[in-house]
């Protein structure tokens, strides 16, 4: 059984240097077995002494055979070992790495040792910092595991490819026929039997810290080979890189798109009257043909020429409508890294495009902020992520599990969202990105749920919210400070709210940052020029204005709550409560009173 010590020693040069002696090996030896077959038996040579010779020769030829089919494995399984050694040795780079930068140690044994927190850690987050530390050590102790099994699958391997050729048990080199088989062919059967199986992946119920160890532990060529011949077992794992997810999207995207089709005709063909009297289409076939109409979107998004550097991160057609996450960046390598997650009838065909289009203003916004503070050499990337049965104006809208009144679909949607945002986090290793999660509308109180799940999340942006499910920032598992409310005027969806019906509003919650929606003059603007007010629910994202400036300044990571006043804080403070949040708290003291009045008579006429 291989060790954590064992692997920490591994080298794969002395298997690389290998290769080349054995490759010469390898060509000699095919090339004296065509000259031996030449010569086994000449033309017109017959009696007791052809007979003898061709004996030995076929003999020699035998021997030649297995000798190539041997040297073959051997060759194969020592350049797929070399390549897995280089994938399980990034492993524990990267395992190292994690636990080296938060004070932990990895035993010889593959037992996490905690060193102990930073020694000034106020006594305020000494809870939280604990409760961050166990989720690093699982974190750690699932890496080592998973480097080890993969170790542990090269050594077997290996083994069994070399007991084959110590035993001599490569091919029946007397089955084969003399006159028809070359040493070359041997060879290829030799090399069928020296390859190397990849290690699997995690369950499909594995955490994104399961999944990224995993992947850490292969190598490039493993990755490469794995993700052409098992796309739909990498493009939604959250935990892999962005990279390899999107390349196996992009296959999936392909053949989704024909599949689909067959079933949108077939589906027609069954039902030839699928058009009622009022011309609605049978459910059915309306689902399939709106998927295909997703499936379009997303595939004119991600290969417009005109948009660079989108990449695809998740695509799911089993449900109902179609769910996709649309990348705009480098999201392996940014610097900062926001996931956007939009709310109440957002579809893939039907809002993807857009709010695609608000992101990559964002981002250019938020690269713009970042290079006059200084800042130029910051990288960015956004994702647009309708990765969840976001509620719809539809007859699905008055169930219980696709009311936009509830938050049943918010807590489903919570559970993707949170697992897309640690995969993230868990991708990145030791290197993690500054993370913002923004939401929108119902797509708040889905984000915070899944904030609530805990996440990698640095900074949170609720905007337009209806509530968020809870009574304080501090079940966000968000740093304290680093969750801001934006409120534009007349937002009606953003004054429900003050009902309590979905959590505190944000407006009034303890804890929460507010930034300012309204109208800024240049004198008064962080960038010295006028920005635009928004009113409404849907002008957020609006170029130029304050709430587009103060997203991007969070994303950009230029939001300093301890010194909200200092020259590096680039956000425009600001809480825009209207008349309809008045209103929403007047009803809800109403609301409050009768039930409290109920209550006291109750216990007066009851006596409990």
């Amino acid at each position: 059984m291989v060790t954590w010590g064992d692997v920490t020693r591994w080298d794969s040069e002395p298997l690389s240097d290998a290769v080349g002696p054995l490759n010469r090996e390898y060509n000699e030896l095919t090339t004296a077995g065509e000259d031996l077959g030449k010569v086994n038996a000449p033309d017109g040579w017959t009696g007791e002494a052809a007979t003898a010779a061709a004996q030995r020769g076929n003999q020699i030829i035998d021997s030649l055979q297995e000798w190539t089919a041997e040297i073959a494995a051997a060759r194969r399984a020592i350049a797929a070992t070399a390549d897995a050694i280089s994938g399980v040795k990034n492993g524990v780079k990267e395992a190292e790495q994690l636990a080296s930068a938060n004070h932990f140690r990895i035993g010889d044994d593959g037992s996490v040792i905690d060193q102990g927190p930073p020694p000034d850690i106020p006594e305020g987050q000494k809870e939280s910092v604990a409760n961050e530390r166990a989720s690093l050590a699982k974190e750690i102790q699932e890496r080592v595991r998973q480097v080890l099994r993969s170790a542990n699958d090269v050594d077997k391997d290996f083994c069994t490819v070399l007991d084959r050729v110590l035993a001599a048990d490569t091919v029946d080199a007397g089955a084969m026929s003399n006159d028809s088989v070359t040493l070359a062919a041997a060879g290829n059967a030799g090399a069928a039997l020296g390859s190397l199986s990849i290690p699997t992946p995690p369950s499909g119920d594995a955490t994104p810290a399961q999944n990224a160890a995993w992947w850490a532990s292969l190598s490039k060529a493993q990755r490469d080979r794995f993700t052409k011949d098992y796309p739909k077992l990498v493009g939604n794992r959250d935990g892999v890189s962005a990279k390899y997810r999107d390349i196996a999207n992009r296959d999936i995207l392909a053949q989704s798109k024909q599949d689909l089709r067959t079933q949108l005709a077939q589906a027609k063909e069954d039902n030839p009257g699928y058009k009622d009297i009022l011309g609605l289409e049978n459910s059915n076939i309306g689902e399939l043909e709106a998927k295909i109409a997703s499936v379009e979107k997303v595939e004119g998004l991600i290969n417009d020429p005109t948009l660079p550097n989108r990449h695809l991160l998740e695509l799911d057609l089993s449900k109902t409508r179609a769910e996709a996450a649309v990348a705009n960046g480098d999201v392996d390598n940014a610097d900062h890294v926001a996931v956007f997650t939009p709310g109440f009838t957002s579809t893939v065909d039907g809002s993807l495009e857009n709010y695609d289009q608000n992101m990559a203003d964002l981002k250019t916004k938020s690269e713009q902020l970042a290079d006059r503070a200084g800042n130029g050499g910051d990288s960015f990337a956004t994702v647009t992520y309708i990765g969840y049965q976001a509620p719809q104006a539809d007859e699905g809208m008055f169930s219980p599990g696709g009311s936009v009144a509830n938050d049943t679909a918010a807590k489903e949607g919570g559970r993707e969202l949170n697992s897309f945002l640690n995969g993230i986090d868990a991708s990145r290793g030791d290197n993690p990105p500054h993370l913002t999660s923004l939401g929108h509308s119902y797509g708040s109180l889905t984000s915070s749920h899944a904030l609530q799940g805990g996440t990698g999340v640095d900074d949170a942006i609720m905007f337009g919210s209806p509530g968020l499910g809870t009574g304080n920032t501090s079940d966000l598992n968000v740093p304290d400070g680093h969750v801001m409310s934006l409120e534009a005027d007349n937002d009606p969806v953003a004054d429900i709210g003050r009902s309590g019906h979905l959590g505190e509003d944000p407006s009034s919650m303890p804890g929460m940052q507010h930034g300012e929606t309204g109208a800024v003059p240049a004198e008064q603007s962080p960038t010295g020029r006028d920005l635009k007010g928004v009113e409404g629910h849907s002008g957020y994202f609006t170029p130029d204005s304050t709430s587009q400036h103060n997203m991007a300044a969070v994303v950009a990571g230029l939001h300093h709550p301890d010194n909200p006043d200092g020259p590096d804080d680039r956000v425009v403070q600001g809480n825009n409560t209207d008349m309809g949040d008045v209103a929403g708290q007047a009803g809800r003291n109403v609301a409050s009173d009768i039930k409290q009045g109920a209550e006291a008579a109750w216990k007066f006429v009851t006596g409990w």
